[in-house]
């Protein structure tokens, strides 16, 4: 978000700045466009939309542009192809060091906070849903259960 805009600590505008070549995307030609929500959840920086989509297990990735324009991609396709687009592209890795690491227990407070104000749901059922051990602890349950979160695995 432009500073104006900015309510949380670590908000960022994400921004889509090239459509790499390969047939998964044929036909997408953005370029420079700021990357507002994925599959309905509304971005809080570009560590958020890294671990949205490591986690994602819905049947497509859906990337909501500004001005309500879509890129919809298969997640298994990309999934498997992710290294093909790499190669293809002279691309090294798929992201940086620093976005190949968990996010930290407040990163998941204020991740399941944005999902619960976009998706219109108790904040509650977005850290459920997260599996953050604050929410877990205070329920009385095992916090154990935050190694099974799908970046993890």
């Amino acid at each position: 978000a432009l500073n104006k805009d900015k309510v949380r600590r670590q908000q960022q505008v994400v921004v889509l700045v090239q459509v790499l070549a390969h047939e998964i995307n044929s036909g997408y030609k953005y370029s420079v466009v700021p990357v507002e929500s994925f599959n309905g959840v509304k971005l809080h920086n570009l560590r958020h939309l890294a671990a949205l989509c490591d986690s994602c297990l819905e049947p497509f990735l859906n990337f909501g542009l500004e001005g309500g324009r879509v890129v919809t991609l298969d997640t298994s396709e990309a999934v498997q192809h992710s290294p093909e687009v790499l190669k293809l592209n002279a691309i090294a890795a798929d992201r940086s060091e620093d976005l190949r690491q968990p996010p930290t227990e407040e990163e998941l407070q204020m991740w399941a906070e944005v999902k619960a104000e976009s998706m219109k749901i108790p904040r509650e059922s977005a850290l459920r849903e997260q599996g953050t051990s604050s929410f877990l602890e205070d329920e009385g349950e095992d916090a154990d259960g935050v190694d099974t979160l799908p970046w993890d695995s």
